[in-house]
C-alpha cells in the first residue's frame, strides 16, 4: 500500500508536528484503507459490552 505523508508542524510548540498519512483519492490504496478501517467497526447487533471486552 502507498501513502502519503504530510508533516504539518504545531504552532506554539518546540518542534511538535502532526504526521499524517493518507491515500491517493480514489485510488485502489484508498479503497483497501477504508476496508481495513472497516473491519475495525462494530456489527450489526454486536451487544456493546462485548465489545468492551475484546
Amino acid at each position: 500500500m502507498t501513502l502519503n505523508r504530510e508533516r504539518l508542524a504545531i504552532s506554539g510548540t518546540d518542534d511538535l508536528m502532526l504526521v499524517v498519512l493518507h491515500p491517493d483519492a480514489g485510488s485502489g490504496d484508498a479503497e483497501k484503507l477504508a476496508l481495513l478501517a472497516s473491519s475495525a467497526l462494530p456489527t450489526a447487533g454486536a451487544p456493546e459490552d462485548a465489545l468492551r471486552s475484546a
